[in-house]
């Protein structure tokens, strides 16, 4: 699916491009770095956590607002929502960021949707893979795309916490791979994927909403001096609805791993796609080469300098689990991913009806019917399980009391449907 054609904003393009020409002038003095160095922990947060003060382009409004069709669909730019369990804070977090361009398996055909690998995760893990493997991808519970509708920031994460989330939203497959970190270095060692499933195919768009592009799959241009870098994001206040979310900014460096810009961005904006545009004869401003993934912002500096891993690196880190991939810029290197066909959605528990208290009890899920891409368990007692492999749970209820088990499953589409059990728990056997 491509995205509403915006190129209604040539003329606005040109002054863009004058507006950028001013380079640093306009988005402030870059603070030298080393990106990847493990200083950047120290200067650079991801932007999950901290904002800054931000200087936000006036003149990227005027390139053309971004209309609601233009990130219809699933693609760069999109909105995703992400719930996980942290073990160590022994809690459920949910959080906004941005999806970053769509990728291939070469070998499997699979095909995935990037993001930073710190959407995917608690702060104080490293990585599902490699010699620091720590987090347990069934952890992120579920991750969601929004198709339509989409609103983004603050207002977005506040609705989605308080499940009224407005928008359209699909349920992708279980994370597939994410790090974010080697060692104390972040910037440069941030990328994730999680998979897009088959029948969600037709919803996919390659392009980035208003700027266009990749219009390539080679990711060996990196960010130099001077560069038109442009995004599309859900940051707080920068990125709430539409006609907020095209920025554009100015390249500062890169190395192997990171790139650096100036530009603005918030918290909600991590993992959103980079391009570097192309400049035509004409002045208009296209995206083109997919420069990298946003994961970071700089603290106590003038301006917004903000910060992020080479897609090719991002390409590289995915070998550690087995991934060899590519960046898709045309919806021809995909599978048509025609939905397989099934039967309705039909939700079925199975399990004891009396157990005791302080006695693990099993219920099963798996005798449910349908193409099922979530599962949602609520057990009685104000505790809730979820996940995109939640077929089969276990659960410990500790005081006596009839309780009400929930299932509800939900497909691709956003079908769902209900079960209910009823579990009578007695109490401990007395003792003696």
């Amino acid at each position: 699916m491509r995205p509403h054609d915006a190129r209604n904003g040539r003329s606005s393009r040109r002054l863009l491009v004058a507006l950028l020409a001013l380079g640093l002038a306009v988005w402030g003095q870059a603070v030298p770095a080393r990106a990847g160095s493990a200083d950047d922990s120290a200067r650079y947060e991801r932007l999950r956590y901290v904002a800054d003060t931000l200087v936000q382009l006036e003149g990227a409004s005027e390139h053309g607002a971004p209309a609601p069709e233009d990130s219809v669909g699933i693609g760069p730019g999109s909105t995703l929502l992400v719930n996980f369990f942290d073990p160590r804070e022994n809690a459920n977090f949910i959080g906004i960021c941005t999806a970053a361009f769509i990728f291939r398996d070469v070998n499997t055909g699979k095909v995935y949707l990037g993001a930073a690998g710190h959407c995917f995760m608690g702060e104080t893990f490293a990585s599902t893979h490699g010699p620091d493997a720590d987090w347990d991808p069934a952890n992120t519970r579920r991750v969601r795309v929004c198709v339509q509708t989409c609103i983004g920031g603050g207002t977005g994460l506040l609705s989605a916490a308080r499940g009224v989330y407005p928008g359209t939203t699909r349920d992708l497959g279980a994370l597939s791979y994410a790090r974010q970190r080697t060692g104390s270095a972040q910037v440069g060692h941030d990328f994730g994927i999680v998979e897009v499933p088959s029948g969600l195919h037709g919803e996919i768009r390659t392009d980035m909403p208003m700027w266009h592009g990749p219009a390539t799959s080679d990711t060996s241009r990196q960010v130099q001096a001077g560069d038109v870098m442009v995004h599309y994001g859900n940051g707080v206040g920068v990125g709430e609805v539409p006609p907020q979310k095209g920025r554009a900014g100015v390249g500062v460096t890169s190395n192997a791993q990171s790139w650096r810009a100036n530009a603005a961005a918030a918290p909600g904006d991590s993992g959103s796609a980079v391009n570097i545009a192309a400049v035509g004869s004409d002045g208009v401003v296209e995206g083109h080469w997919a420069a990298g993934i946003l994961t970071h912002l700089s603290i106590g500096t003038s301006g917004g300098v903000v910060a992020g891993t080479n897609t090719s690196r991002a390409v590289q880190m995915a070998q550690e689990a087995g991934f060899q991939l590519e960046v898709v810029h045309d919806p021809s290197q995909l599978d048509p991913g025609e939905p397989d066909p099934s039967e309705p959605l039909a939700a079925v528990i199975g399990g004891p009806s009396r157990a005791r208290a302080g006695e693990a009890v099993t219920f099963d899920g798996s005798a449910s019917g349908g193409d099922i891409a979530f599962w949602h368990w609520d057990l009685g007692d104000g505790t809730v399980i979820e996940g995109s492999d939640a077929s089969v749970i276990e659960h410990t209820y500790t005081s006596p009391g009839r309780r009400t088990v929930t299932l509800t499953i939900s497909d691709a589409d956003g079908g769902t449907d209900t079960a209910t059990h009823r579990i009578q728990i007695k109490g401990p056997p007395a003792k003696g």
